[in-house]
């Protein structure tokens, strides 16, 4: 059974909301791992109120719904893995090295943010579930995708990967495979991520070079 986040304290004699940016800091946070661990349905707004140690009226005045905080933990989780990426590939790569800097870097996350890792990897089938959160979840499908297909472009043009490659579809590919390894990550351990990246890695060393 998925173990619930333990609630917050807030500071002695300072209430639960007064850092407005600090207690939205603390919802998304509580939400994901409510959401990774548990699934949408079963985190109500109150359990994640109270494992952010707010008032359920503090979650609502952030965040309105909990449709509106799913939302939030979205961008809030993507932004922070573009944010790795970007700070990680800071110049064009061959597509072995594209792809090890990427897997390494959400492995990074993973460790860091493990709720990171599972948020990511349970999105897509909560949106399934719930047709209310498929916007939120497919938008940043499609920025990932694009973020994706940039690299691969940069890497065209300074001739390290073939040009015959279609970047979008070899884009959307790599984020399929980064979305593979998230969802393992929740069953692996870092170890065992880190050799079955390595062996995939080996495995498309053939054919991707110009």
């Amino acid at each position: 059974m998925a173990r619930s986040p333990a609630p917050r304290k807030t500071g002695p004699g300072r209430p639960a909301g007064a850092d407005s940016a600090q207690t939205r800091a603390r919802v998304i946070e509580a939400a994901r791992e409510f959401f990774a661990n548990c699934g949408y349905a079963p985190a109500t707004n109150k359990l994640i109120a109270d494992a952010a140690g707010v008032t359920a009226g503090a979650l609502y005045y952030h965040f309105g719904s909990k449709g509106d905080l799913f939302a939030a933990v979205c961008d809030d989780s993507f932004a922070t893995i573009y944010s790795r990426y970007a700070d990680e590939i800071t110049e064009p790569l061959d597509m072995r090295g594209l792809l090890h800097q990427l897997l390494m870097a959400s492995m990074k996350l993973n460790r860091e943010q493990p709720s990171l890792a599972g948020f990511v990897a349970t999105a897509p089938l909560e949106a399934r579930r719930h047709p209310e959160l498929a916007s939120a979840v497919g938008r940043h499908v499609t920025q990932r995708n694009t973020v994706l297909t940039g690299l691969i472009q940069a890497g065209q043009q300074a001739g390290l990967i073939r040009a015959g490659i279609p970047a979008a579809q070899a884009g959307a590919l790599l984020g399929l495979l980064l979305h593979g390894f998230a969802d393992a990550a929740a069953e692996l351990s870092p170890a065992e991520l880190e050799a079955q990246a390595e062996l995939f890695e080996q495995l498309i060393d053939s054919g991707l070079a110009p």
